[in-house]
């Protein structure tokens, strides 16, 4: 997941009289130079810097405010439920603080959240994307004091899109169950009803087997609960 992370702070020892450096009111530099928020998300697996925080350059105005915009490629750890699936609806928690200020030291002044515009994706789109604030108390290593934190959730809400699984998968397997369903009660020769039944069924069974090897290699592992596409998919092997 690529994140843009805005900041903006005003810090007084960067505040200077515009009116003694010829009219300059806004200057900048390298963000590696001055002092950054020390921000974390807590629940990634991976990060990386997308550019380097040296090629990152800080906007800084007379009046001491800075305003920096960091760029991570992260990966993070959401859990997943995917008993709808393929219709499914994931909820990625991104909670981020600080790592050493607490709640007296360091606040955070979220603004509204927003998703660029892209291409999309082949499979998921964004439903929402929200932020929320809470504190959270810790003990520190002592053991005789609670310490604040001020942490930020930033919600993500994603929908698979089921077109290829219905398409690819359902929709085969429906039309393999009516066809097979029909053909037990059209009519036959006298002389090769059996035989005829016989070879429907078994081309049935083989024709569901190939469907059934490419649910399994579609279908996400997990023991929480059988996939709504498994369910069906159990249905129609039920039904033939």
């Amino acid at each position: 997941m690529l994140l843009w992370i805005p900041h903006s702070w005003k810090d007084d020892y960067l505040v200077w009289n515009a009116s003694e450096w010829d009219g300059i009111t806004r200057v900048n530099i390298p963000a590696d130079q001055l002092w950054l928020p020390d921000g974390t998300i807590f629940n990634i697996l991976d990060v990386k810097e997308s550019i380097p925080i040296s090629r990152i350059f800080a906007r800084i105005t007379s009046e001491g405010r800075v305003e920096v915009d960091l760029n991570k490629l992260v990966d993070v750890r959401c859990p997943m439920d995917v008993r709808r699936f393929p219709f499914d609806q994931q909820i990625c928690d991104l909670q981020f603080g600080s790592w050493g200020f607490q709640i007296h030291q360091l606040t955070h002044h979220v603004k509204d959240t927003f998703v660029p515009k892209h291409k999309g994706n082949s499979e998921w789109e964004i439903v929402s994307f929200t932020a929320r604030k809470q504190i959270a108390a810790y003990e520190n290593s002592m053991g005789d004091a609670q310490n604040e934190y001020e942490e930020v959730f930033y919600t993500l809400v994603l929908r698979r899109k089921p077109l290829y699984y219905v398409v690819v998968i359902l929709i085969p397997t429906y039309l393999i169950v009516t066809v097979s369903i029909i053909g037990l009660f059209i009519a036959h020769s006298a002389d090769g009803e059996r035989e005829e039944k016989v070879s429907l069924g078994l081309t049935t069974l083989l024709t569901m087997a190939v469907v059934l090897d490419m649910v399994s290699g579609q279908m996400p592992r997990s023991s929480a609960g059988l996939p709504l596409l498994g369910k069906n998919y159990f249905l129609f092997w039920v039904s033939v």
